[in-house]
C-alpha cells in the first residue's frame, strides 16, 4: 500500500499524485492533498491504465478538471473512494472510461459536474454511489453529473436523480453511510465513514453483480 501526500505538478502538468500511462495498474493506494496546475488534481489516467481500491481525498486540480481523477477513454477506475477533492469541472472524476464500484462523495466543481463531469467519449458509470458533491447554482442533478457528453449510468445511487440520463436500477434514495461527516464532523476529510449501514441503506444488494470486477 502507497501513499501519495502534498505533491504537486506544476507548469501546466497533471496528475499531482502520479501520472499513469498505458497498461499501469495502480492499486490499493490513497492520494491526499495532492495539487495539480494541470487536470487530475490526484490521479491522471492515460490510455489502458487502472486504478483499483484507490482513496483521493482532498485533491485540487485547480482550474482544471479532475480534482480527483482526469481518466482517458480505455481507463479503468474500481472499487475507488472520491472525497472531498476540487476542480473546476468534474472535481471527484473527469473523463470517460469505465467507473464500477465507487463511490463520489463531498467533491466541489467551481463550474459544473461536483461528482463527475464527462468528456470525450461516453463515460460508463455502474454500482456506483454519486452524493453530496456540489457546483454552482441551485442544487440538482447537475451537482453530480455534468459534461459535454453524457455517461451511460446503470445501478447507481446519485442525489437528485432525475432519470433523465435513463439507465437500469438507477436511484436518488440516500445511501445512509454510517457517518458522513466522522468524528470531526467535517464532510470530504479522511475520517468520514462512508460504508453503509447495514441493513438499512437501500445501496446495499442493489448493483449489478455481472459487472463487479474478477
Amino acid at each position: 500500500r502507497c501513499t501519495f501526500s502534498g505533491n504537486r505538478a506544476l507548469s501546466g502538468g497533471g496528475g499531482g499524485g502520479i501520472n499513469a500511462t498505458d497498461f499501469v495498474v495502480v492499486t490499493r493506494c490513497v492520494f491526499s492533498g495532492n495539487t495539480a496546475s494541470g487536470s487530475g488534481g490526484g490521479v491522471v489516467l492515460d490510455g489502458q491504465t487502472m486504478l483499483i481500491n484507490a482513496a483521493l481525498t482532498g485533491n485540487s486540480a485547480g482550474n482544471n478538471y479532475g480534482g480527483g481523477e482526469k481518466a482517458a477513454p480505455g481507463s479503468k477506475v474500481i472499487h475507488c473512494l472520491d472525497n472531498g477533492n476540487t476542480s473546476s469541472w468534474g472535481a471527484g472524476i473527469a473523463g470517460s472510461g469505465l467507473i464500477t464500484n465507487c463511490t463520489i462523495v463531498h467533491n466541489t466543481a467551481s463550474q459544473a459536474g461536483g461528482g463527475f463531469f464527462g468528456l470525450g467519449s461516453p463515460a460508463t458509470i455502474t454500482n456506483c454511489i454519486l452524493w453530496a458533491n456540489s457546483g454552482p447554482g441551485l442544487p440538482g442533478e447537475s451537482f453530480q453529473f455534468g459534461g459535454t457528453i453524457n455517461p451511460v449510468v446503470n445501478y447507481t445511487c446519485a442525489q437528485y436523480w432525475t432519470g433523465l440520463l435513463g439507465g437500469a436500477g438507477n436511484s436518488g434514495s440516500n445511501p445512509r453511510f454510517v457517518n458522513e461527516n466522522g468524528p470531526d464532523n467535517t464532510p470530504g476529510t479522511p475520517d468520514d465513514d462512508l460504508h453503509l449501514v447495514h441493513p438499512l441503506s437501500p445501496c446495499i444488494d442493489s448493483g449489478d453483480n455481472n459487472a463487479v470486477p474478477p
